[in-house]
C-alpha cells in the first residue's frame, strides 16, 4: 500500500490532500495541503515525521510525540507561531499539521535583496524576541533559531518563528539501560548552534545565540561558518563586514553570540530591554570597524627622519665601527637576562631560545659595544610539579613563563605576568575534559559511581584528567589509581582495569567503538606565554614582539602564537574547589573523598545555618518569573526551603540546566544564610554558582 509521500492523490487521515512538497529532510517529508471536508478547502502544512529509532522503542516515541505536540498546540496560541491543527499516527508514520504562513523566509530574502538596513533588523530582532519571551515562559527552548526558519508573513510583515526542535527530539528516542527515555541525536542547525546546544545542554540563551546570529546573517549576508572568529576567546568577529552598524546594536549582539553562555544575556526580556534602551549616541557607526587610511608623510617629516638616521650611521661608523651598526635596529632590553619558564621537555624551546641570543642586545650602547649579551637560561621540564612552578612564578624566578596548562596561567596573571602569544593556537581556544566508561559498562551517569568504582585519573598537573574530573566528582568517593597518561587511562578502561576514565575529549576519545562518554565538562580555556612584572614596560613590548615575529617553524616547535588571552573567570571556581580538595583528602590511599567534611551519602544531621552549607533533595520547583527559579530544598527533619536562583546562575552550574532532570536530585547550598518566610519555610537567595552544587 502506498503511503501519501509517494501518491498525491490519497488522503492523509482520510481528508487531507497533499498538493505539494515544500520539501524533505532528515526527519521525514513536508507538504503543502487543503482540508477536503472543510467548506474553504483551508491550506495547511503537514509535516510527516519519521521515525529515528528501533521498533522496540515505538511506545515511548508515540508518548513522547504525543507530549511535544501538545506543548506546540499550546504555543500555536501566540500569532508568530504557527497554529497546530491537528497530529495522529498513520501507516507507523507521525503526522503533524500545522497553519500555512504565506510569506519569504528571512533566508531568501537576503539571498534576494543582500544586507538588511539596520532599521529593519531591528525591528524584526524586537519583534522575535517577545516571541522568544513567550516560549520561554513555557519552560521551552526552541532550538533551531535560523534564517531558514523564520517566516515574513506576508499580510503584515511580522516574523513567524516555525520549525520547533523538540518534536524531532521526540522522533530520536531511545532508552538506556536503566530504562529511562534519552535522546539519540542533537538538535540545531550547525554554524547556528550554540557550544552548549551542541553536546545536547541546550538552556534559554542558546536561542539568544541563534537569534543573534540571524540578525549578523542579515545585516551582513555571511553564514556563521564564513565570518572571521576570534582563535584565542572563539568568538565571532563581524563588525569589519558590516561597519555601518551602529555601536548600540552591534554590543547588543556581540552579547547575544558570546561563545560562553553565562557571557550572553540570560534572558530574552533583558536583551529585549537592552535593545530598546539604545540611546540616539548610541545609534551612530561604529567608526572603529571602518580602517583609518595611512598618512601620508610629509617630505619636510621625512628628510628630517632620513637626515637623524644618517647622522646616527655616520657617527656609528666613523667612531665605532661597522660592528655596532646593529644597534641601531636589533631589538634591545634593559634586562641583562632573562629566564625561560617551561613545563614541557626543553627541546622545544632550545631553538627559540637559540633565537632571542641572536636578536635580543642590551639597551645600554656600551655593553652592547663591549660585547655583552642578554643571558637566557631555560628553566623546568616536563616533570616539574605544578606547586613547584607555582611557586617559582609567585617569587618572579621566571621573566617568561610558556605555561602549557590554563592552571599555570590563572597563577601567572594572579602575580601579575601580562599576556603575550597563545599557546596551542592551531587548536581549539577551549577544550573539554570527558569521564568514560567502556562500552557495555552499566555505569550510564556520574549518579551511578559507588565508593568501589574504580578511577583512572592523570597527575596532579593535568586540568583534563585531574582537575576536572576531581570538580565535576565533588562529592562522591571512589577508588583512584592515578598518576597515568591519557593513552594508558583509555587502556585501563578497555581493559576493565578501570570503571571510569578522565581525559581530554579529543578524537581518540570521541571516535573509539569501545568507550563511551558519560560527562562533558565546563570549557577548559586555553593556556598562554606570560612576561613578568619584574620586566620594564619597554621590554615586556619588545619581548612580545620578538616572540611573535620569530620564525613559524620556532613558534610552532615551541607550541605558541599569536592570539587572545583566554577567560579564566570560571576555571578559577573549578582551581580553587580543586585544590580545597586536595588539601582534605589523601589521593593516595582508597577511597579517596572528592570532598572536604561531610559525605553526601546522607543529609548533615546538622543544618548549619551560619553560612556553612545545607543539603537536601529536590522534590519541586516552579518559575515566578522567566528569570528566577524557585527549587523546593527538604533538608534534615523535614526542613524545608525555598531555594531562590536566577536562570543565569543555575545554567552556570553543572547538573542544574536541566530542570527536569533536577527533580529529586541532591544539592547543596554553601555559605548561604537562610531567611525565615513564614510557616516554617526557610529561604536561600543564590548570589552567585558557587554557592549551589547539584551532588
Amino acid at each position: 500500500m502506498q503511503t501519501p509521500l509517494n501518491n498525491q492523490h490519497q488522503l492523509i487521515n482520510g481528508r487531507y490532500q497533499v498538493i505539494k512538497s515544500l520539501g524533505t529532510g532528515s526527519f521525514g517529508e513536508v507538504f503543502l495541503a487543503q482540508d477536503t471536508q472543510m467548506p474553504l478547502q483551508q491550506h495547511y502544512v503537514i509535516k510527516q515525521l519519521k521515525r529515528q529509532v528501533q521498533p522496540q522503542f515505538n511506545n515511548v516515541v508515540k508518548e513522547r510525540f504525543r507530549q511535544e505536540a501538545a506543548t506546540l498546540q499550546t504555543l500555536g496560541q501566540h500569532n508568530q507561531i504557527p497554529r497546530l491543527y491537528a497530529y495522529f499516527e498513520q501507516l507507523n508514520k507521525f503526522y503533524l499539521v500545522q497553519e500555512y504562513i504565506e510569506g519569504e523566509t528571512l533566508e531568501a530574502k537576503v539571498q534576494r535583496e543582500g544586507k538588511l538596513s539596520e532599521s529593519a533588523v531591528r525591528e524584526i530582532l524586537t519583534s522575535l524576541l517577545g516571541v522568544l519571551q513567550y516560549i520561554h515562559s513555557k519552560q521551552i527552548v526552541h532550538r533551531d533559531i535560523k534564517p531558514d526558519n523564520i517566516i515574513l508573513r506576508q499580510e503584515d510583515r511580522k516574523p513567524v518563528l516555525i520549525d520547533f526542535g523538540a518534536v524531532k527530539e521526540a522522533m530520536s528516542t531511545q532508552l538506556n539501560t536503566q530504562g529511562n527515555a534519552v535522546n539519540s541525536i542533537i538538535i540545531g542547525t550547525p554554524g547556528f548552534m550554540a557550544s552548549e546546544q551542541a553536546i545536547g545542554r541546550p538552556v534559554y540563551s542558546s536561542d539568544l545565540y541563534s537569534l543573534g546570529l540571524t540578525a549578523i546573517y542579515m545585516l551582513t549576508g555571511k553564514l556563521p561558518q564564513d565570518l572571521a572568529m576570534d582563535p584565542g576567546t572563539a568568538e565571532i568577529l563581524w563588525r569589519q563586514d558590516a561597519p555601518e552598524v551602529s555601536v548600540g546594536l552591534a554590543n547588543v549582539l556581540d552579547k547575544a553570540v558570546r561563545s560562553h553562555a553565562g557571557d550572553r544575556y540570560s534572558s530574552a526580556k533583558e536583551m529585549l530591554d537592552a535593545l530598546k534602551s539604545l540611546t540616539d549616541t548610541d545609534m551612530q557607526p561604529d567608526n572603529n570597524n571602518i580602517p583609518d587610511p595611512v598618512p601620508e608623510p610629509t617630505s619636510t617629516s621625512t628628510k628630517r627622519g632620513l637626515l637623524v638616521l644618517s647622522t646616527i650611521v655616520s657617527l656609528v661608523v666613523l667612531g665605532l665601527g661597522w660592528r655596532s651598526l646593529p644597534y641601531l635596529w636589533k631589538p634591545k632590553v634593559q634586562a641583562q637576562s632573562l629566564t625561560i619558564g617551561s613545563l614541557s621537555n626543553p627541546k622545544y624551546n632550545t631553538d627559540l631560545v637559540d633565537y632571542l641570543r641572536q636578536e635580543l642586545i642590551p639597551s645600554n650602547f656600551i655593553d652592547f659595544f663591549l660585547g655583552k649579551k642578554v643571558d637566557l637560561a631555560i628553566d623546568g621540564d616536563h616533570n616539574l610539579p605544578y606547586q613547584e612552578a607555582k611557586d617559582r612564578i609567585a617569587k618572579k624566578e621566571w621573566d617568561v613563563v610558556f605555561t602549557l596548562s590554563p592552571i599555570i596561567s590563572v597563577a601567572a596573571k594572579d602575580n601579575s605576568y601580562t599576556f603575550a602569544a597563545l599557546m596551542f593556537p592551531e587548536g581549539p581556544p577551549y577544550y573539554y575534559s570527558a569521564l568514560y566508561v567502556r562500552a557495555d559498562s552499566p555505569i550510564q551517569s556520574i549518579n551511578d559511581i559507588t565508593p568501589s568504582t574504580v578511577i583512572a585519573l592523570g597527575g596532579f598537573n593535568s586540568a583534563s584528567s585531574f582537575y576536572m574530573p576531581v570538580y565535576d566528582l565533588y562529592g562522591k568517593t571512589l577508588t583512584v589509581d592515578m598518576g597515568h597518561r591519557g593513552q594508558n587511562i583509555r587502556e585501563m578502561v578497555r581493559t576493565g582495569k578501570a570503571d571510569l576514565g578522565a581525559g581530554a575529549l579529543g578524537d581518540t576519545v570521541k571516535n573509539d567503538p569501545d568507550i563511551r562518554i558519560i560527562h562533558l565538562s565546563r570549557a577548559i580555556p586555553g593556556a598562554g606565554v606570560y612576561l613578568s612584572p619584574e620586566l620594564s614596560e619597554s621590554d615586556r613590548k619588545v619581548i612580545e614582539r620578538v616572540l611573535l615575529n620569530a620564525p613559524p617553524d620556532l613558534q610552532k616547535q615551541a607550541n605558541y602564537g599569536p592570539g587572545s588571552e583566554s577567560d579564566y573567570t570560571n576555571f578559577r571556581g573549578i582551581i580553587r574547589r580543586t585544590e580545597e580538595i586536595l588539601v582534605c583528602s589523601n589521593f593516595r590511599q582508597n577511597p579517596v573523598n572528592f570532598f572536604c567534611g561531610t559525605g553526601v551519602g546522607t543529609v548533615p544531621t546538622t543544618v548549619n545555618h551560619g553560612g556553612n552549607e545545607i543539603r537536601g533533595r529536590v522534590n519541586g520547583w516552579r518559575r515566578p518569573t522567566v528569570d528566577t527559579v524557585w527549587l523546593n530544598l527538604m533538608a534534615e527533619g523535614n526542613q524545608l526551603y525555598r531555594v531562590v536562583v536566577s536562570s543565569q546562575i543555575l545554567n552556570q552550574v553543572p547538573g542544574a540546566t536541566n530542570l527536569l532532570e533536577l527533580q529529586n536530585k541532591e544539592i547543596k547550598v554553601m555559605g548561604v544564610v537562610p531567611n525565615q518566610i513564614g510557616d516554617g519555610i526557610l529561604e536561600l537567595n543564590i548570589q552567585n554558582s558557587m554557592e549551589l552544587e547539584v551532588l
